[in-house]
């Protein structure tokens, strides 16, 4: 048909992606840290690996690992990585990707062998121990060669370090030996710390027994649990602190207590060296009350025979390595990378660009963005641009635990989640283990309004009262927010209920929770009523602000419940087997058209809900009563596309957010490209009439170029839909005749004229928008032009009937090489030669149903239209009107 046919020409264009990394918050669980000449490496607990070659003043993201890094090593161009057991290899001079090192020569699958009990690099050359054998792999080499088969046996191996690069300088490997003690009555075991020395590069070894006398004062015994190399030397953590070999090969101790509580680097789990002084990081877990008094340090340097604190500002609790380099010290924290230029005096965050965070929940307060991740608490005004710490005052490491009767019994310090998240206006509100806080000032401080050792999963606002879901116990963050939540219990969950508070300032109270059985995981407000939805319990209804509560649960019977939200006067629930609405303020419910399938998050703006269901985003526009899934290919490529990949989605202006777990926070621009629509025949805009072919004109518009086969048109082409959606709201999705980069022809759906004007929405597969607007209009008449550009001389053809009957078409254009372009043909309009019609065809007069409702002039003059009617199903129509000879 000639409608199908594109009417200008077009260029193909790269179809641009709807997600991007929204450039924090920086952080993220760094597992390994790793100098490479002047850049750095950073391994993060995900996979993910990052390098910075400007002393980590930004972080770049390089080729992911299959598993978390404990350790790099440089051998030649390569970098090596012990990731969960297994090693990887990359190639610096091109970083594709890691390439796995298992198989030994033979082929020997290096998995069958036990496990990785150490790595090192020596020369271009790595060594590696796996069960109890040591391997060699060269540069370049594929397979790795055996050295020595068995030379650890009995010996249980944990660690390896090369102390130079020459072939006689020495490896070291520190194991322990356990002997089976046999007493009268008693059998025990005695382990002995060994460090296995070769200086012929793995092939003979001979042992040191590694023994830490009895100290005054000290522990009667110390275990030795870790080999340091620094400054080419082996050292020694243990329980009682750092010990190294002196000359003659005896065990030294190396420095004593810290000068600020007493205690020395025990277990140190790094150590580096810069030019003339020695530092060692732990990873502490402190035995002390709520807050963070007497903690010990976490970085130490040795200042003559004294470990001093070497960490002010180093606010994360959770060290995991230490290097030091020419900019500076570094270490890899719960918390991402911090730095320190001046021997570990201060301590600053260096995230940049470290996209790692898992983030749980977010919020917005005016023109800012809030993310709560296992970084702390952060904040952006720059749809992600830039993002600062909002949690200056809250206890992110507050100590917790449990005990048998339910109490809190402090047993450690853990990098504590923020289990709820909101504004009211300027007020934040966040809810942690250790209490409610409150800040007026956008997270520069925060004051503890109470409900201390409850988990709080949700907030709202309801006049003066600030209402919090809460329950007595201290539970996993994402109990309530993943699919078979629970986590680990670290005390009972009693008095579940909603716990009011005027202002929010403080004396929280909760007046009924006899219809609460398990935790509340959201509340909203709708006209003058609070609901709560609760996990397994359906949803409750009160009308005074929270003091006394109903069930409103009739027709929702899915559980459990994950989100509930209110959108115009519309209440929409996040169920486990879809998304349920209600439009009578909770007095019935029924199931939308949301796939079937666990929605773990609903968030609305305006009259728009965003769904968050198994790693997949989806929208609607029309107050959740239809849904349409947004493309995730991007995020799928950044996070893996798994269930759990997503965690929280935040809309703020024409952005939305989505928190993902391990990668940050991603943002899709959702402010749609301004297109133009305009009749596919004429080229008019501002007018169209149902089932009526359009053109939209725009860029993006397309993946690429395809024509709809056969007659049956398609809603969707190469991913492209185009959705009608009326000024009530009532959506429609037009069929497709042809897609491409810069124009697609679609068929206008049956449509009520309305004199507001009507959307047309153009979405592709890589989720880009484009929008153009027009009145639909009972009638709309354009007429094909052909040249394509509805002017100039019609795509027509003259019908010759002659006086005895016999037809002939003839031609009423032709093209003019001179003038690039279809010019008009005379035609015989005489009576001598009979009479002429014209056929033309155009689109637009589907709702003009009789012949006499449709008129014609030629130069002002009327003339008789024989026929008008519609060409197949394709919103196309055919004319014949006379032109000249006896009929005329």
């Amino acid at each position: 048909s000639l409608w199908r046919t594109p009417a200008l020409p077009f260029v193909v264009r790269p179809a641009q992606q709807l997600w991007t990394s929204a450039n924090g918050p920086g952080g993220g669980f760094v597992t390994a840290l790793h100098q490479q000449g002047t850049r750095l490496w950073a391994g993060v607990s995900n996979g993910r690996v990052f390098s910075s070659t400007n002393g980590g003043r930004m972080w770049q993201a390089m080729p992911s690992l299959e598993g978390s890094a404990s350790k790099f090593v440089t051998a030649g161009n390569f970098l090596y990585a012990d990731a969960s057991g297994t090693v990887f290899r990359l190639d610096l001079n091109s970083p594709a990707g890691w390439s796995r090192m298992v198989f030994a020569e033979g082929p020997v699958f290096l998995g069958t062998l036990g496990g990785l009990r150490g790595l090192t690099a020596k020369g271009s050359s790595v060594f590696a121990i796996f069960g109890d054998k040591l391997f060699r792999l060269d540069a370049e080499a594929t397979f790795w060669k055996l050295v020595n088969d068995k030379f650890a046996e009995n010996l249980d191996l944990s660690g390896m370090e090369a102390a130079g690069n020459g072939n006689t300088d020495p490896l070291y490997v520190l194991a322990s030996l356990v002997t089976r003690v046999e007493n009268p009555g008693v059998i025990t075991s005695e382990i002995k710390s060994l460090l296995l020395v070769s200086n012929d590069e793995g092939k003979n070894w001979r042992r040191i027994t590694l023994t830490i006398p009895p100290l005054v004062s000290r522990l009667e015994s110390a275990t030795i649990s870790r080999l340091h190399l620094v400054n080419r030397r082996p050292y020694f953590a243990s329980t009682d602190g750092i010990f190294r070999l002196d000359d003659r090969e005896q065990i030294v101790r190396v420095g004593n207590a810290s000068d600020r509580t007493g205690n020395a680097p025990a277990n140190a789990i790094a150590m580096a060296w810069d030019s003339d002084t020695l530092y060692a990081a732990v990873r502490e877990f402190a035995y002390s009350s709520l807050g963070f008094d007497g903690l010990p340090p976490q970085v130490f340097r040795l200042e003559g025979d004294q470990w001093v604190a070497a960490d002010t500002g180093l606010n994360p609790r959770y060290l995991q390595s230490l290097v030091a380099t020419a900019n500076g010290l570094f270490v890899g924290t719960a918390k991402g990378i911090w730095h320190s230029g001046n021997r570990g005096d201060l301590w600053t965050e260096r995230n940049q660009g470290l996209n790692a965070t898992s983030v749980f929940l977010m919020t917005t307060s005016g023109n800012a963005l809030y993310a709560a991740s296992d970084a702390g608490l952060h904040r952006t005004v720059n749809n992600g641009q830039t993002w600062t710490r909002a949690d200056h005052g809250l206890p992110t490491d507050a100590l917790f635990g449990f005990g048998s009767s339910g109490s809190t019994v402090p047993i450690g310090r853990f990098s504590t989640w923020i289990n709820a998240l909101a504004a009211n206006g300027n007020t934040l509100y966040a809810a942690l283990p250790t209490g409610i806080y409150r800040s007026t000032d956008q997270g520069q401080s925060w004051r503890n309004t109470g409900l201390v050792e409850y988990t709080t999963s949700s907030f709202a606002f309801a006049g003066a009262q600030v209402l919090a879901g809460s329950y007595k116990g201290l539970f996993s963050p994402l109990a309530t927010t993943q699919p078979g939540g629970g986590g680990l219990g670290l005390s009972p969950p009693v008095d579940f209920g909603v716990y009011r508070s005027p202002n929010g300032t403080g004396s929280w109270q909760i007046n009924d929770s006899s219809l609460f059985g398990d935790s509340v995981v959201a509340l909203t407000t709708l006209s003058n009523k609070v609901f709560a939805a609760t996990s397994r319990s359906g949803i409750r209804v009160s009308d005074d602000n929270g003091l006394t509560w109903r069930d409103s649960s009739n027709g929702l019977d899915a559980t459990p419940l994950y989100s509930l939200v209110t959108v115009n006067n519309v209440l929409l629930a996040a169920a486990h087997s879809g998304v349920y609405r209600s439009t009578d303020q909770g007095q019935t419910w029924r199931a939308t058209n949301a796939p079937g399938g666990t929605f773990t998050a609903l968030v609305a703006q305006g009259a728009t809900v965003f769904g968050l269901s198994f790693g997949e985003v989806y929208r609607s526009n029309n107050f959740g009563e239809t849904w349409v899934q947004l493309p995730t290919a991007y995020v799928d490529q950044i996070t893996g596309g798994t269930s759990n990949s997503l965690f929280c989605l935040q809309p703020l202006g024409d952005f939305l957010f989505v928190g993902t777990a391990g990668d940050g926070v991603l943002v899709a621009n959702l402010a749609p490209t301004r297109a133009a629509a305009v009749n596919a025949a004429s080229y008019a805009g501002g007018e169209l009439a149902p089932n009526s072919i359009a053109t939209i004109f725009g860029s993006n518009l397309a993946t690429g170029t395809q024509i709809a086969p056969g007659d049956n048109l398609p809603e969707e082409l190469l991913g492209t839909r185009v959705v009608v959606r009326s000024s009530r709201g009532v959506e429609q999705t037009a069929k497709l005749f042809f897609v491409s980069p810069g124009q697609i022809n679609f068929l206008i759906p049956f449509l009520s004229p309305d004199a507001i004007p009507t959307q047309i929405f153009v979405t592709t597969a890589s989720g880009q928008q484009s929008l153009a607007e027009v009145r639909i209009t009972d009638t709309a008449l354009g007429l094909f032009a052909a040249n394509g550009n509805g002017q100039g001389v019609p795509a027509a053809v003259a019908l010759r009937v002659k006086a005895d009957g016999a037809q002939s078409y003839e031609p009423v254009f032709r093209f003019d090489t001179a003038q690039n372009r279809f010019t008009a043909i005379p035609l015989d309009v005489s009576a001598t030669n009979g009479t002429l019609f014209l056929v033309l065809y155009g689109t637009g007069i589907d709702q003009a149903t009789k012949l006499e409702q449709v008129s014609a002039t030629i130069d002002g003059q009327a003339t008789r239209v024989l026929y008008a009617g519609p060409q197949g199903d394709g919103g196309g129509y055919a004319l014949s009107i006379a032109v000249g000879g006896e009929q005329t």
